[in-house]
């Protein structure tokens, strides 16, 4: 199939979404179809030399003009004349557009009048609802508006996981048009990933220390800034461990812990990504799986997530898995036990559970031996299968609707 993705947010940025559309897009490039993906034209400058799909640029230079589209209907209008532009010279058999909004918004009725089928997929939190007390609508006024929009008019939608699925329905989008597909891990990859006591001495852990492991960006959504309170929780008890959070803005939680008189016990490095330039395209980077390899727990302290990408990457590196008892984690934890899940923001209740972990050897290995067979049942091949079963019955629908005229 001719496959184009259409997202608002792109590589050389990195996070959840922009990694996902990255891997969908190299996999099915790898089956033999033909991929392309449409990005910002600050995206395709940093990608199109050494992606392994075609990049094609979309103007405006960067995705924060493009968010303006609501309130702009020129800025909309030339989004679309570019989308347009490009269905006629590739003649894509699909679009896969990540976002309902502005990617979706822009293209889908560009798109329907050139008789194209469209598959969206929310990344979260244009849909969900928050954590955090309040309705998570991405922007209020037109912008919610053009979510709901885009989303009713999508032929077909993904969810990563049953919240978001949720969180279309709740916006009105029809049952039958949402299918679960959730993120896919290589799990080969981490198993081949060596190096954990020359990683362990490159971060200054000791042969009796513990290292417990979290990733994330500092944001509130992540749940970071609980870590000094329970690191100084944890000191009651204990001195032997290290916790190291890789992720963009975590220096501020050290002076959360100098504070707390717990930055001993604190490390902090910024995202672990390939080196620009580098063509390695593979993510996690070859040093972060070996960080990975070198830990001995891993904790998502989140409030919310549309899928739990970096629980999962724990799992596969087969980590005792400590979260927080959100509707994401407890998905990814159903069935078998991988790993405990505390409330969110309860400091006390997670310290308590790392206490356990860091007494007993036989409970971590166990519970990492779990996560690692959970972690096994998110293929690759399971997940390309579902996506393409939606992209051809989308694409059938257009046809016999071409025959019929």
């Amino acid at each position: 199939m001719k496959i184009v993705h259409f997202t608002s947010a792109f590589l050389p940025q990195v996070g959840g979404a922009e990694i996902a559309v990255h891997d969908i897009a190299s996999m099915q490039s790898r089956l033999g179809h033909d991929v392309s993906v449409l990005v910002s034209f600050k995206s395709w400058m940093a990608t199109s030399r050494t992606a392994p799909y075609r990049t094609i640029p979309l103007f405006p230079a960067s995705n924060r003009l493009s968010f303006l589209c609501a309130t702009v209907p020129a800025l909309r209008r030339v989004m679309a004349l570019q989308v347009a532009a490009w269905q006629r010279r590739h003649r894509f058999d699909i679009w896969h557009i990540h976002y309902a909004y502005p990617a979706a918004y822009v293209a889908i009725d560009t798109l329907h009048r050139m008789r194209v089928g469209c598959v969206v997929t929310c990344h979260g939190a244009d849909v969900q609802q928050r954590s955090l007390g309040k309705d998570t609508s991405p922007q209020p006024g037109p912008v919610r508006g053009a979510v709901r929009e885009a989303l009713l008019k999508a032929d077909a939608v993904t969810a990563l996981s049953t919240d978001v699925r949720n969180g279309y329905a709740a916006l009105g989008v029809q049952e039958d048009h949402i299918t679960n597909i959730p993120h896919f891990i290589d799990v080969d990859r981490f198993r081949r990933a060596g190096g954990r006591e020359k990683m362990r001495a490159t971060l200054g852990i000791k042969d009796n220390e513990k290292l417990i492991l979290s990733l994330g960006r500092h944001h509130p959504i992540k749940g970071l800034e609980i870590i000094p309170d329970v690191i100084k929780e944890l000191r009651r008890e204990r001195d032997d461990f290290v916790w190291l959070v890789v992720g963009s803005g975590t220096k501020a939680l050290l002076t959360a812990a100098t504070r707390e008189k717990t930055a001993a016990r604190l490390r902090v490095m910024p995202p672990i990504v390939p080196p620009a330039g580098s063509g390695e395209w593979a993510f996690p980077s070859e040093k972060l799986l070996r960080v990975y390899n070198a830990a001995d727990l891993l904790v998502a302290p989140s409030r919310q997530e549309s899928f739990g990408r970096v629980m999962l990457e724990g799992m596969a590196a087969g980590l005792p898995v400590v979260g927080t008892d959100i509707p994401a984690f407890r998905e990814l934890m159903s069935g078998e036990t991988p790993g405990i899940l505390t409330p969110v923001d309860d400091y006390e209740a997670m310290a308590k559970v790392l206490n356990q972990l860091l007494d007993s050897d036989a409970m971590r290995r166990t519970l990492g031996a779990s996560a690692c067979r959970t972690a096994c049942q998110y293929t690759p091949a399971a997940v390309m299968k579902d996506y393409t079963a939606v992209y051809k019955r989308v694409a059938k629908h257009y046809a016999r609707d071409a025959q019929e005229t």
